[in-house]
This record gives structure tokens, C-alpha cells and sequence, in this order.
């Protein structure tokens, strides 16, 4: 199985570019988590609800790529709507699909 497993993860990465660019950050979001109760009727619930606290930037490459990151909360504390970032990505060679962003404070 363990073989298996790390062929298709060379695979996944070998079919990957990483690249950085230049971004601004656009806006920020914070999704509060939602809490499922076991017993009785289910709250309304986004589409986007999850068991555990988000921290989103919304970002826009220098490429006018847009990207919504999850950060964790230091980070998205530390950001401001109008901060230039570096975004550090994976790029698919062959969809073009974004993978992994990752953004550092310039």
C-alpha cells in the first residue's frame, strides 16, 4: 500500500510548477465554525460551514489572478487589506489548476 501511495503523490507533484508572484491583498473574511448538534434539528448552515474557525484573504495576483487563501489567524491578524504579499504557489503543467498558496508579507 505504502508504495502504491507514494507513487501517486510523485506523480501529483511531479506534475506541478511552483511559482511566486507579486499580490495585494483585496479583502479579508472570517468564518466562525458551526456547531452540529447531535441531537434535535440541524441549524441553517452555509455551504461553506465547517466544525473549525477559517481566516480567508482574498488575494489578486500580479497576473490579475484571483485566489482566496486560508491562512491561519497570526497571519491573517497581521494582513491588511491593501498589503502587498508574495504568493507562493503550484501551478498544474498540464489544467493550469493552482494548488498550495501560500503567502508571505514583503
Amino acid at each position: 500500500m505504502r508504495p502504491f501511495l507514494a507513487a501517486v503523490l510523485l506523480v501529483a507533484f511531479a506534475g506541478c510548477n511552483t511559482k511566486t508572484q507579486d499580490a495585494v491583498v483585496l479583502s479579508k473574511e472570517f468564518i466562525p465554525a458551526q456547531i452540529i448538534a447531535e441531537n434535535g434539528p440541524a441549524p441553517e448552515q452555509s455551504e461553506r460551514a465547517v466544525q473549525h474557525d477559517q481566516w480567508l484573504v482574498h488575494i489578486q495576483m500580479a497576473d490579475r489572478f484571483l485566489a482566496d487563501v486560508n491562512v491561519e489567524q497570526p497571519q491573517w491578524v497581521a494582513l491588511r487589506v491593501g498589503d502587498k504579499v508574495e504568493a507562493i504557489y503550484a501551478q498544474g503543467k498540464y489544467t493550469g489548476t493552482i494548488w498550495r498558496v501560500e503567502l508571505r508579507k514583503k
